[in-house]
């Protein structure tokens, strides 16, 4: 069974761009940069039942709770009480759970969902925040807790321009690469979303777990998004300073695939294939990888920042 909100769906459809791809959809995602101008889709979302003959794979197999499952050229996933979601390259069916809440719907759509479409697309998505500044484009990434947020909304606040939260999705051109877009929304923590002035009762809640915030940005980002120049890795360490490297060769490619989105569900439970392998290695023939290691218990945000500024050559 599934559920529909009262004015989520409609018979019409709803045209974005998202990731760089032309999507069009039967959900309504007032988040996503909406398309001035119709043009090919390259990824349709389609709001209903799944195909039976991939229903019959969770059947089958009296699958309960949340599951991931890889096929040939699809994944599907559950969220308990949310929905399943059913993933093509080029279309992703949500078959929506009664009582589904719209942010929790949209949250994995916008997160895994596209996540995992881009990997059957061979497309590159990065897990870290992108911004840009005087044409150069880069990515902070890192493990869970590094603060490679506070990083990005610091330079945000210090006139840098948004491309991407979270999922950084990457083309990879005949002489170098770009980020694309993700669409114009700014997750915070509570702490960030206090510190940068927002009134929290005028935001929309979207992560319970992890207590975080959504910003729909009605200025400061770039819808072309910009050419990717740099990615930095922020690491935990015990040292009692930060400290910096820039990579060269393998080590570049191993900071780049550690820090691919969702790797953790996917590429660590099933083999990278080898176009996707291709598509890596031709990427970091084009960008400049740094390793950033800072202590675990002091605050080092300027360090950080001054790193940045130093190598992209501008003034935060």
């Amino acid at each position: 069974m599934y559920f529909v909100w009262k004015g989520m769906l409609s018979k019409m459809s709803f045209n974005y761009t998202i990731y760089g791809l032309n999507v069009e959809s039967d959900l309504e995602i007032p988040e996503a940069y909406k398309q001035t101008d119709r043009c090919q889709n390259d990824v349709c979302v389609v709001i209903g039942d799944i195909p039976q003959d991939i229903q019959k794979i969770i059947t089958d197999g009296n699958i309960e709770g949340n599951f991931m499952y890889k096929g040939s050229d699809f994944f599907i996933f559950r969220v308990a009480d949310v929905a399943d979601y059913l993933v093509y390259p080029s279309k992703i069916y949500i078959r929506l759970f009664d009582n589904a809440n719209e942010n929790d719907v949209k949250v994995f759509l916008l997160g895994t969902g596209f996540g995992l479409c881009m990997i059957l697309r061979n497309n590159i998505a990065i897990h870290g925040g992108a911004v840009c500044r005087n044409n150069t484009g880069i990515i902070v990434t890192g493990e869970s807790g590094c603060g490679k947020s506070t990083i990005t909304n610091n330079l945000l606040m210090n006139g840098w321009k948004f491309i991407a939260d979270d999922v950084c999705s990457i083309t990879i051109k005949e002489n170098g690469a770009h980020i694309n877009m993700a669409y114009p929304q700014l997750k915070l923590c509570r702490d960030a979303a206090i510190n940068m002035g927002y009134d929290l009762e005028s935001l929309i809640y979207i992560d319970e777990d992890r207590d975080k915030f959504a910003v729909r940005l009605k200025e400061g980002y770039l819808p072309e998004g910009a050419d990717f120049s740099k990615l930095f890795e922020i690491t935990l360490t015990e040292a009692d300073s930060v400290s910096y490297t820039r990579l060269e060769g393998l080590q570049k490619l191993q900071i780049l695939t550690r820090n691919i989105f969702r790797k953790e569900v996917t590429f660590d439970k099933w083999k990278m294939p080898p176009e996707y392998l291709k598509q890596c290695l031709n990427l970091i023939q084009h960008i400049e990888v740094y390793s950033i290691k800072r202590p675990k218990d002091k605050d080092t945000v300027e360090d950080i920042l001054n790193i940045i500024s130093s190598e992209c050559k501008c003034n935060i």
